[in-house]
Order: C-alpha cells, then structure tokens, then sequence
C-alpha cells in the first residue's frame, strides 16, 4: 500500500483545502440510473447516494458540500473542508491555496487524511444502505481528486458540475459517448 496513492500532491496533507472529486462504481455500471432526455432519473441506490452525499456536513461539520452530481456510473462532488467558505459570491478562492511545507517522510500518503475519510465513510454509508435493501452495489477501490486552488478553476469545475448531466453523451465515462470533437464546449473554443 506504500506507492497505492504516490500520485497525491505530495506537498499537500490533504486535511483541509477545496476538492474536486470523483467516484465511480465498480466497473462503471450503471448502479446510480441513467440520464433520459437531459434528465438523471436514479435508481434506489443513486437516491441513497444523494441523500448520504447530503449527510455529509452533518457527519463532518468542518465539511461543506459546495456542489454535487450523480451520474449514473459515478459522482462528482466539490468538497470544502476546515476552511471558511461563507461568501455567497465564491470569490475568496485565493485564500483557499494549499500552504506549501516539507513533506514528513512518516506521511501516511494520505489514506489517513480528512478527504480519505470523508470519501471512506460516504461509500461505506452507501454500501451500507444498499445492502440493508438487498441491493447490488459495488465502489471502485480509489477515488479522484483535484485540489482546487484558483478561481477560474473553481468556476470550470463549477460549472462542469452543474451540466455533467446535460453533456453525458459526450462524458468520457459513458461507454457509448458521442464525438468529443462535437462536444459544445469544443465549438466554442473552450477545451476541458
């Protein structure tokens, strides 16, 4: 497990900042439902994935979900956490930058982190759950993140977000995805 997260920003404790993360179920199936006509209509295990997702904050009071979608192969979420998130604007970003330090050689890679053990304990809730139903369901083993530390890619990822469900035909975790060079973001200049 000593190399499992070497790719994690090893400058960064992972304890507080704004995150970008993605989860996706076990071989991308479709656990969550689908999207029907620009429409994510979930499935029993996707409406347990939104209401533990919700839960979050009350779990981690030091956790504010800024943002959030399910898909219907994984979620997204934009996390803040131990950091002071009360403009309605979003524009205090910059003060969200990572502080640079040298890193220990007895850091634990981050498995151990505040975002390890959030992302930990919302799929655990969410199996959880689901097999108090007798609902098949299965996480992939890791997770994403990105830390967020401008504002223009907090408004990207923002937006990004919002109209994941909109643009599911072009997502890269839809197996039947249309040509990315048609994708709307493509025509007009912008890339992703």
């Amino acid at each position: 497990m000593s190399d499992r997260h070497q790719f994690r920003a090893e400058w960064h404790d992972y304890n507080e900042g704004l995150f970008f993360v993605t989860i996706c179920c076990g071989d991308r199936v479709h656990y969550f439902g689908e999207v029907v006509s620009g429409e994510m209509r979930m499935t029993e295990i996707g409406e347990i994935a939104d209401s533990c997702v919700c839960k979050i904050p009350t779990h981690f009071p030091d956790v504010e979900v800024l943002n959030y979608t399910v898909m219907p192969n994984h979620l997204h979420l934009v996390l803040a956490i131990g950091v002071c998130f009360d403009n309605p604007d979003r524009e205090r970003v910059g003060c969200l930058k990572p502080k640079m330090h040298d890193c220990q050689s007895s850091q634990s890679f981050h498995h151990n982190s505040k975002l390890a053990v959030v992302i930990g304990q919302l799929k655990s809730s969410v199996v959880r759950l689901s097999n108090a139903r007798n609902v098949k369901f299965a996480w992939q083993p890791r997770f994403h993140e990105h830390i967020i530390r401008k504002p223009h890619v907090f408004k990207t990822i923002m937006d990004y977000v919002d109209l994941n469900v909109r643009n599911w035909r072009y997502d890269r975790f839809n197996e039947n995805h249309g040509n990315l060079d048609d994708a709307p973001w493509r025509k007009n200049g912008n890339s992703r």
